[in-house]
């Protein structure tokens, strides 16, 4: 869909879109041609999204679901879903980084989200703010994050205790 038509779509088409999706990208068919295509020690890229890039990454190991793979420039070990990996080399134009936030603008109290380290998003409440890392509480468990691996939350309407990360 280009971009003009998303702009101008409503939030109830967008929704709907956003389902549609969510169900092709869990479509048993689709991921077990995935799993298939991939082997420990092959080279591939994938979307990492956090910062919309495509990153360069080896497979260590590939799950039901999930994959685990080492970074090629860091050394850092990712495990991310099937879906994120470009096995069928598609040329990406990623989308603008999610807006990230500083400690000067945030409050204790705020509602932030952030990529956890199995690759989820998570949503939660800023108990603490100190020089490096801000300390939010998701659920029963309070992470030390990095600022520039917040983002801000919108918080509207709610269902069924949702919040919804900007830039989303």
């Amino acid at each position: 869909m280009p971009s003009s038509a998303l702009d101008s779509a409503s939030l109830f088409d967008l929704y709907r879109l956003h389902v549609a999706v969510g169900k092709m990208l869990d479509d048993p068919a689709r991921i077990v041609r995935v799993k298939y295509a991939l082997r420990p020690g092959q080279q591939v890229t994938f979307l990492d999204e956090r910062g919309q890039r495509l990153v360069g990454a080896r497979v260590l190991q590939v799950k039901q679901t999930r994959a685990t793979v080492e970074e090629l420039a860091t050394g850092k070990h990712w495990v991310i879903p099937l879906f994120v990996i470009n096995v069928d080399g598609a040329e990406v134009c990623p989308a603008a980084p999610s807006p990230s936030v500083g400690r000067d603008s945030l409050r204790v109290g705020d509602a932030v989200a952030f990529t956890g380290r199995d690759g989820q998003t998570e949503i939660g409440t800023v108990v603490k703010l100190n020089p490096r890392r801000a300390k939010v509480r998701v659920g029963p468990t309070v992470w030390a994050v990095p600022y520039e691996l917040l983002s801000p939350v919108i918080e509207g309407e709610r269902s069924g205790g949702e919040l919804i990360p900007a830039g989303d």
